[in-house]
């Protein structure tokens, strides 16, 4: 994916986000804890996205690949996990 539309995507992101964060139709729909899981994963996919069109990830050996994909499902997985049990 062209850099150009890579871009579009994380600013597409970002309003899906704070749409579904601020939207009050949502609220109504799905708990509070769904919603916050979903803005939690899209921030995911946008990290994924940065890390291999901004920081040349794409073009990296696999294991670096690996290691990145790695760490951001694992700070993701902390960040709902603290979310969930932690932080209430």
């Amino acid at each position: 994916m062209p850099l150009g539309i890579a871009f579009a995507v994380l600013v597409g992101i970002t309003l899906v986000s704070s749409l579904v964060a601020e939207s009050s139709w949502v609220a109504v729909r799905a708990p509070g804890t769904v919603t916050e899981v979903l803005v939690i994963v899209l921030a995911g996919v946008k990290m994924h996205i940065v890390a291999e069109h901004f920081m040349e990830l794409k073009s990296a050996p696999a294991w670096l690949r690996g290691l990145m994909t790695g760490w951001i499902a694992g700070v993701l997985a902390i960040v709902i996990l603290l979310n969930a049990y932690g932080m209430n």
